[in-house]
Parts: C-alpha cells; sequence; structure tokens
C-alpha cells in the first residue's frame, strides 16, 4: 500500500480518535443528514511503520451554524466504523507552525476491535510516547487509554481509563482518568499528581444532547488542598522574585458549561465559582507574605455564536495578618469586593480577545477605598478609570494602623483623625506597563489628636498621580512625568513643645527628591525655630533615605509662656531657664534611618555657658531609636545647681563635660560624665551634710542619718568646707560605675577638703560596679527622703 493511499485511509479515523468532533476544512459545513450517507466501513485494517503530519494552520477555519439539529451519537456516527483494526509502530506529528508548538506522537499503537461478542461492547486498546514542544514549555511522557462501549441506536454506555505520564525540565507529573459512560451520562474523575505534592481530585459529570434531551452540561467541582497542584503550577514557569506563592490553604471550585440543541455550535452558557479558605502566601524573597486569607469569585458568561456577549463578575476578598517588609498589618475582619458587567465580540462562541472586553462595576475595600471602575482591556492595551468616593481618614487609620500605632513611641498612642480622602485615576495599558494618565489624591478636612502629641486642624493634602507608573515585567513603580506639585495646608498645630500657625507648603516630587521651597517656621518650647531649604531624597527607601536643611533657632521671647510640658518640675523649670537664651545655626542632615545635626547649640545657664556638639539619632523611625550628643559646660555655679536639684547645697564653681551621651527606650544608655570644681576667687566652697551623705549614697550604697556626720560636735554643723570636687561617672551596658578623681596617699577622692579644715568623701571601693537600675534607685532614695 502506497504511502498515499494510507495516508488518505488513516487520517481520518485518527483524526476522529483524537477530536471530541469531526473537523471541517471548508468555510461552510454541510448538514449532518447529508453526511450520514458517506459513513465508511472498514472490515478490516492494518497499518505499520508510517508518519503522517498534521497542520492545524490548515484547519482553523470553524464551522459556521448549519440550521440542522444534530445529537451527540450523530457525531459518532458520522466516525468511520471500523470492525477490526490495528495500527503499529505510527508516528503522528500535530503542529502549529503560527502558534509555535509541535506534539509528536511515537511508536503509537492502536488494537481496535468492534466485532460484537457475547458479554462484552467494543473495545480501544491506545499506547504511544509523546512529546510536546512550545517555546515555553517541553515535556514528553507516555500515555495510554483503554476503553470499552456499547453504542445502541439512542445511547451508549461504557468504562475505561487514561493514563498519562512524564516530566519536564523541572517537573514530573502523572495523570489518570478512570471513564465511566452510562445514559449518554459522561463521568471522569482524574487523579493529577505533580512532583512530590499529593494526587489532586476533581469530578467530570457531562450530560450529552440526544434527539430526546437536545440540552447538555458539563461539570466540573473539585479542590485544591494544602501544599498540592496550586503551588507546583506556580512554580512551574520561572516566576518572577516577587510573585506571591500558596504555602497552604484550600480552594474548592465548580465549573459548569451548558447550551442548547447541538453540542458544537453556540450559543454556550459557561459558570465559574471559587471559594478558597485559609490561603497563606509568601514571596519568594520574602518580603512580602499574608496568612489566613481568602476569597470568593463568581463568574458568568453568555457566549452568543456571533456578536456581542455578556460577562459578570463578582468577588470578594478577606484579609488576614499581612506582612510588607518591616510593616505589619492585621487585615482580620477587613473584606473587599466588587461586581462587574461586561461586554465581549465572541466569534463562533469564543471571544475574540484582541477586540478586548468593555466592563464598569463598583469595588468597595472595607474602609480604605470605594468607588467606580469602567474600562476595556484587551491582550495588548487597557484602558480603566477609577472614580472613588470619599472616604473617612479614620477608617484607614483603623483598618491600617491598629499594630503599628502599638509598636511606636506614646506620643502616637490614642491617635484620632477625623476628615476625608478621595483618590480618582485614569489608567492606561501598554505593553508591560501600566501608566496614570490622569488622577489626583486629597485630603480635605484633616484633623489629628492624640494626648502627648497635640492637634493638628485643618489639614489639607493634594497630589497629583499623572505619570506614575507600574511595570509589569520587572514588577516596579515606573513613573515617566516628574515635578509633581505637592500641597499641604493645615490652620494651626499646637503640642505641648511643638506650635506653628497657619502653613501653606508648596512640595515638589522631583523624581527621587521631594523638596519644600519655602521655610517652614513654627516654635518649639517657645522658642521660633526655621527650616529652610528641605530637601529629601530617596524619601521612600529606608537604607538610601537622605535629607537636608538649615535650621535656626533662637531665644524665646521674655513673656513667652512656658507650655504645659509632660516631665516633671524640675525639667521644666530647667528648660524654662535654658529657652531664653538658647541659639543655634544648624544643618540638618538625614541620611537612611540616622540624623545628624552639625553645629553647635550654646546657651548660658548657672551663670555660665553651656555647648551642645555632635547632636544625632541614629533609627529614627524605630522605636529603639538612640539619640545622641556631646556636652560641655563651664564654670557653672554650683549654688544654683544644687538649688534646682534639692538634694542638699553646695557653693563653688564648676565644669561639667558629658561625652558619648546616648538616650534609647526612655533612659540613658551610654555615657562619660566628669565635674571639677574651679578655683574662683572670692567664691566660697562649701557643701552642706545632707549633700555629703547623698553622694555616700550614690557611692556605696549606704547613708542617711546612720553616719558620723550626725553625732557628737559635728551634729552641730550643717555645712563644711572643701578644697577640691572631682566626679567621675561611666556606664556602659547598664553597668554603672561612680569614681573619685582625687588621689592622694593611697586613697581615692570624691570631695577633698582644704589645706587646714574642711571635709573629706572617700570612695572606698573604686571598683564598685552596680546595674543602672540600682543607681538609679538609689536616686529615687535621695528624693524620696526628702518629700
Amino acid at each position: 500500500m502506497s504511502r498515499l493511499l494510507r495516508a488518505v485511509i488513516v487520517l481520518p479515523v485518527l483524526l476522529s480518535l483524537l477530536l471530541p468532533f469531526p473537523v471541517f476544512a471548508g468555510p461552510e459545513a454541510a448538514d449532518i443528514s447529508t453526511l450520514l450517507s458517506f459513513t465508511t466501513i472498514i472490515r478490516s485494517l492494518s497499518v505499520t511503520n508510517t508518519t503522517i503530519v498534521v497542520d492545524l494552520d490548515a484547519l482553523k477555519s470553524p464551522p459556521e451554524q448549519s440550521s440542522g439539529k444534530s445529537d451527540f451519537l450523530s457525531y459518532l456516527r458520522l466516525f468511520p466504523i471500523i470492525e477490526q483494526g490495528r495500527l503499529d509502530k505510527l508516528k503522528i506529528i500535530v503542529l502549529s507552525r503560527a502558534d509555535g508548538w509541535k506534539l509528536v506522537l511515537n511508536e503509537l499503537k492502536l488494537d481496535i476491535d468492534l466485532v460484537p461478542r457475547p458479554g462484552r461492547g467494543t473495545q480501544w486498546h491506545l499506547a504511544a510516547g509523546y512529546e510536546l514542544q512550545h517555546p515555553q514549555l517541553t515535556t514528553s511522557g507516555s500515555l495510554s487509554l483503554e476503553l470499552e462501549f456499547e453504542i445502541g441506536k439512542k445511547e451508549f454506555a461504557g468504562r475505561g481509563t487514561l493514563s498519562l505520564t512524564g516530566r519536564t525540565a523541572d517537573h514530573r507529573y502523572t495523570l489518570v482518568v478512570p471513564v465511566v459512560v452510562r445514559n449518554n451520562n459522561l463521568e471522569l474523575r482524574p487523579e493529577l499528581a505533580l512532583d512530590d505534592f499529593s494526587p489532586t481530585a476533581s469530578f467530570i459529570r457531562a450530560r450529552l444532547s440526544t434527539a430526546d434531551h437536545p440540552s447538555w452540561k458539563v461539570e466540573c467541582s473539585g479542590e485544591l488542598a494544602d501544599r498540592d497542584l496550586t503551588a507546583a503550577l506556580l512554580r512551574a514557569g520561572g516566576i518572577h522574585q516577587t510573585t506571591m506563592l500558596p504555602r497552604s490553604g484550600q480552594v474548592h471550585y465548580d465549573l459548569t458549561l451548558a447550551g442548547e440543541d447541538d453540542f458544537l455550535k453556540p450559543p454556550y452558557e459557561s459558570s465559574l465559582q471559587l471559594k478558597a479558605e485559609k490561603l497563606n502566601f509568601q514571596a519568594a524573597d520574602g518580603d512580602l507574605a499574608i496568612e489566613d486569607a481568602g476569597f470568593t469569585l463568581d463568574a458568568v458568561v453568555q457566549a452568543p455564536a456571533s456578536g456581542l456577549g455578556t460577562v459578570a463578575l463578582k468577588t470578594t476578598l478577606h484579609g488576614g495578618p499581612f506582612l510588607w517588609q518591616n510593616y505589619f498589618w492585621d487585615l482580620t475582619g477587613q473584606k473587599a469586593s466588587g461586581f462587574f458587567k461586561g461586554k465581549a465580540t465572541f466569534r463562533h462562541g469564543l471571544p475574540v480577545l484582541e477586540r478586548g472586553v468593555s466592563f464598569s462595576g463598583r469595588v468597595e475595600a472595607a474602609s480604605l477605598w470605594s468607588g467606580r471602575l469602567t474600562g476595556r482591556w484587551s491582550p495588548t492595551a487597557a484602558e480603566i478609570s477609577f472614580t472613588g468616593q470619599p472616604m473617612e481618614i479614620s477608617g484607614a487609620v483603623t483598618a491600617l494602623m491598629p499594630e503599628f500605632l502599638d509598636e511606636q513611641p506614646p506620643i502616637l498612642r490614642g491617635l484620632a483623625t477625623a476628615g476625608h480622602y478621595r483618590l480618582s485615576a485614569v489608567m492606561k495599558k501598554s505593553g508591560d506597563k501600566i501608566a496614570v494618565t490622569t488622577g489626583q489624591f486629597t485630603v480635605t478636612g484633616g484633623d489629628v489628636s492624640s494626648p502627648a502629641f497635640g492637634q493638628l486642624h485643618g489639614l489639607e493634602f493634594s497630589m497629583p498621580l499623572s505619570g506614575l507608573g507600574w511595570n509589569l515585567k520587572t514588577k516596579k513603580m515606573q513613573i515617566d512625568r516628574w515635578h509633581l506639585p505637592l500641597r499641604l495646608k493645615f490652620t494651626s498645630l499646637s503640642s505641648p513643645w511643638l506650635q506653628a500657625g497657619a502653613q501653606d507648603i508648596p512640595v515638589l516630587w522631583d523624581k527621587d527628591r521631594v523638596s519644600i521651597s519655602n521655610t517652614l517656621r513654627m516654635a518649639v518650647l517657645g522658642c521660633p525655630v526655621s527650616v529652610a531649604n528641605l530637601t529629601v531624597r530617596h524619601p521612600f527607601l529606608e537604607q538610601r533615605r537622605q535629607a537636608t536643611a538649615a535650621v535656626a533657632i533662637k531665644p524665646a521671647p521674655a513673656a513667652a509662656p512656658l507650655p504645659a510640658l509632660p516631665v516633671s518640675l524640675k525639667i521644666s523649670q530647667l528648660i524654662d531657664k535654658v529657652r531664653h537664651h538658647l541659639q543655634a545655626q544648624l544643618k540638618m542632615n538625614l541620611d537612611g534611618n540616622c540624623l545628624d545635626m552639625p553645629g553647635r547649640i550654646n546657651f548660658p545657664l548657672f551663670s555660665g555657658q553651656v555647648n551642645i556638639d555632635n547632636l544625632r539619632v541614629r533609627r529614627l523611625f524605630s522605636p529603639s531609636r538612640v539619640i545622641a550628643l556631646d556636652m560641655k559646660a563651664e564654670k557653672l555655679d554650683l549654688q544654683q545647681v544644687t538649688a534646682l536639684v534639692q538634694a542638699g547645697s553646695a557653693t563653688g564653681i564648676i565644669d561639667v563635660e558629658l561625652k558619648d551621651f546616648e538616650f534609647s527606650y526612655g533612659q540613658p544608655s551610654k555615657f562619660d560624665l566628669k565635674i571639677t570644681s574651679v578655683d574662683v576667687p572670692g567664691i566660697p566652697r562649701k557643701i552642706s551634710v545632707e549633700a555629703i551623705e547623698n553622694l555616700s549614697l550614690l557611692s556605696s550604697g549606704s547613708g542617711g542619718g546612720q553616719g558620723l556626720l550626725n553625732v557628737g560636735i559635728n551634729r552641730f554643723f550643717s555645712h563644711y568646707r572643701y578644697g577640691k570636687i572631682g566626679l567621675y561617672c561611666r556606664l556602659r551596658d547598664d553597668v554603672f560605675q561612680l569614681r573619685g578623681l582625687i588621689h592622694q596617699n593611697g586613697r581615692e577622692y570624691i570631695v577633698k577638703r582644704g589645706l587646714l579644715t574642711g571635709i573629706d568623701v572617700v570612695n572606698y571601693n573604686p571598683d564598685n560596679r552596680i546595674s543602672f537600675g540600682d543607681m538609679r534607685e538609689r536616686v529615687l532614695r535621695i528624693f524620696n527622703q526628702k518629700q
């Protein structure tokens, strides 16, 4: 038999086996009844060692709608009837050059036996190896099919099994599909295993059309369980490192496809329902994760033979704990929902994707945003318009920031907000990019207050969104149009330490830089402060953030009242003494998470001069922030100092040097402190018994009324003369050490008497080291005794 003759005989047979319906290469199909007479009966067939190539590009013209009606059995009768036949060592190549894929069946073996025998039906046995080649996927494996059918005049029944195994470059898989046909109903129970994931079972039921029951329906339902098919499929194709991967959860699905009369011809109606529970997602790079999320999705599509069809979507998303880089939000109980209706162009029951889908609907996301969404989508381009409704600021704070606020310093706790914000935008998709052509984000009527922070009234903010974009390929923000003018306004700002009147602040966002052109003026503890030339680079990248500004501080007006401060009375008194003389010209440099203010802050205090240098803050935006500085005070009047402290009294002049001072979590964490007396003629040097006892308590942990100063003749003296004071304190790693700086005759003195008379305070335990908590307890004992 020649190769041409073999191809003419075998090709219709194979197509009848591989395709569930006949292929019509012509532009118009004849009526079923006219084709029935051409059914071929082959008594016996045997083909060995041949190759058949099927070019699907030549079979792409689908059949037009015909006036005749048919049932499933009618199509079965169109196929050639082979009573007995065998195909052995056959090679079939099915390819589509236009779409770039090819399927090769190797060593195909097919046995067909339709000869009736008692107690059995027709039998088909198929086995082959296969290779599927595609630009994005290459796989190979083996398949086998065993079927046994009984075909009657009006119905057919049977059973069988399809088995498929294979592997790609990175994965292996197994598909087993038991097949049962009874009363013209087809039931499939496929089980799919991918790599080491458990099999995923589904159920497929098909009610086929017959002459008595022309309507048909195909139903598919199943469940994707923990860490199975869903995760494996998403890993199958070189995903981007930021792709969200499901770690666990369950997804239930129901899919229905139905039609009337001819199951090959539209109109069709399909519906899909998905329900997910307790999904845990995590990005491959670990920067993004969400737990116990879920969603529901309902989709209905009505597909005509040709023309416009409808698409309806309804979805609800349920959130859970959400982590993004260093930010955590608990979205449990929060949900977003959307409802959309759309229209699409169909041809022969299939959507013409090139023409796209037009849609409109509403979206709501808890208390975050709500509005109307309209647009048009196609694979190459899309345009989406979102018109948002005014939303309450308090709702967004409640939804997104409770955990964030709990981790912050007390200044933000008890935060209350009011006002509204609104978002509107028109977005266009071109290629791999989505860009905002027009859009605006606004805040109106904003009020912010907290017990510690104070109140901000009349907040208004506006920001154009045009030029913002998102690259779908790199998954990064992309901005084409810069020089975005932002505007920030408020009528008043009042806190215990900061006050500001009405401000109108134009802000320019220029690529990776944000700058404020005008000078910000405010009062800090009553002192006028101006901030000029404020520029922030990389404002949204913590590791690269940089800011610079010029800061000027002037003394408070003499009549300026001291604002109410949440600190002790003595500190308030000290601030009140300082702020009328405080002045500085500083530069502010913010680099990443560290703030430096090079320059000197100086002011007179206690008849002397105080200089503060190297003011800096590390981890500025973290609850573990550290404030550091160096201070040097010269020629302070000791009498004024002790009068403020009220822990005894002393006279004389001292110098104070504080180096490497660091303050974190509400208390000092590191410092070196040195206090030394200065000889000034004409200034008496005396120290009270109370101050001596308190020094003894600080150095040794004991003191009070049990010392020698309260017995004998000493009890008649309230003050003693001294010659020198030398005190050194050091704090490192929560270990506090107090030393005397005066050494004589093998002893270490904190206070040394004069040449002939006076008092000595000796540090008898120079190596005494205690925790800073113990030192703080000793200081509290001193003040409690005073009270």
